[in-house]
């Protein structure tokens, strides 16, 4: 295509905007030609007929030529460049902040199974105080004297044992990876020096 181009003489170009229609424009640009970048959405009315590359070019030359047409502004190359940067910032951002929400759902995971768990040992007399540190240190107790409690139950508790485990597991990735982030990220590390900025508030930023 830019043998194509190179062999015509200085001539206007309409290009519809898409990934690469600011690459095209600056190549065309660089050769001589006008080019001008037109929104889909203003090319779509002057569609006639089913999609297909001899239609569009159609529209795309009745829409260049309609008076006062709108058209996109070129980018150069440090401007894309800069928009690239911003959308994947956003897309970090976006993926951090999930993290940060399925953490914590998880943290509210674990703490209804703690509920749960001294929910059962007070049906068996065993009333406990709220917080999970009381249920942690409580279970190995309780699992190491299996002769003083009936069979299932203590099955049951091994179970729910494991399974906070199992939760607490999966809490303590998620508290790894910010701190993991935060040694290859310069960006976390300057808000880390922000009072009260801890790797998972200065990651979400």
């Amino acid at each position: 295509m830019m043998t194509f181009f190179s062999g015509l003489s200085p001539c206007l170009i309409g290009i519809e905007a898409c990934g690469s229609s600011h690459y095209w424009a600056r190549e065309l640009t660089r050769m001589g030609h006008t080019v001008r970048i037109i929104p889909p959405k203003l090319v779509k009315p002057y569609l006639k007929g089913n999609k297909n590359d001899a239609n569009d070019t159609a529209a795309i030359c009745g829409a260049i030529s309609r008076p006062g047409m709108r058209f996109v502004a070129l980018k150069s190359e440090a401007q894309q460049t800069l928009q690239a940067e911003h959308r994947v910032r956003v897309r970090v951002r976006v993926r951090v902040r999930v993290r940060v929400r399925v953490r914590a759902r998880i943290i509210r995971e674990r703490t209804a199974l703690c509920n749960e768990i001294r929910g059962l040992l007070s049906e068996f007399g065993l009333v406990l105080p709220v917080g999970i540190r009381h249920v942690r240190k409580i279970l190995p107790e309780i699992l190491s004297q299996q002769e003083q409690w009936n069979d299932r139950f203590i099955r049951l508790l091994c179970e729910l044992s494991e399974e906070m485990q199992m939760l607490d597991e999966r809490i303590s990735r998620y508290d790894r990876r910010p701190h993991e982030a935060a040694r290859d990220d310069i960006r976390i590390k300057r808000l880390m020096e922000i009072e009260s900025f801890g790797p998972i508030v200065a990651s979400a930023l």
